[in-house]
């Protein structure tokens, strides 16, 4: 399923929405992963003012990057990213309320960027990289315990 969404309102994803080609969504959109919902981008580069819901962003293929504009007005984005690509905070804020980093390669924070909330760390934690003039300022979502068996 290939959907187009621009400018005047978000790109609320309710079910599987795969996106191979650059630029598919406006730069400006508020991309709104519902839950259950699935964001898949496939070796491409795709720039978003906002990102918010509870669906899951998986960043798939050779080098994928979802970057973060930072346009005003998002609520918190609280599912799961994934995948071998980067998560580019470029602007702005972005919120995040319990969401899943576990299984994403890379977050960059750019200067005059935040990237705040809570999130799920662990094994498998993204690389986080804040830029001089960036704030990162994410705490665990929940405790976890990790148990080694010898």
């Amino acid at each position: 399923m290939r959907d187009h969404w621009y400018c005047t309102r978000p790109a609320d994803l309710s079910g599987l929405a795969a996106l191979a080609a650059r630029d598919d969504v406006d730069d400006g959109s508020a991309l709104v992963v519902a839950g259950g919902a699935r964001f898949e981008l496939a070796s491409a580069r795709e720039t978003v003012g906002t990102v918010s819901g509870s669906g899951e962003i998986a960043l798939l293929g050779r080098s994928p990057a979802l970057t973060v504009a930072g346009t005003e007005g998002n609520e918190p984005f609280s599912g799961i990213v994934s995948g071998d690509g980067t998560l580019v905070v470029a602007g702005g804020t972005l919120a995040l309320r319990g969401a899943d980093l576990r299984g994403l390669s890379r977050v960059v924070v750019e200067s005059g960027a935040t990237l705040a909330g809570t999130a799920l760390f662990g094994i498998g934690a993204p690389e986080i990289d804040v830029a001089p003039g960036g704030t990162c300022s994410l705490r665990q979502a929940a405790d976890f315990t990790l148990i080694v068996l010898r």
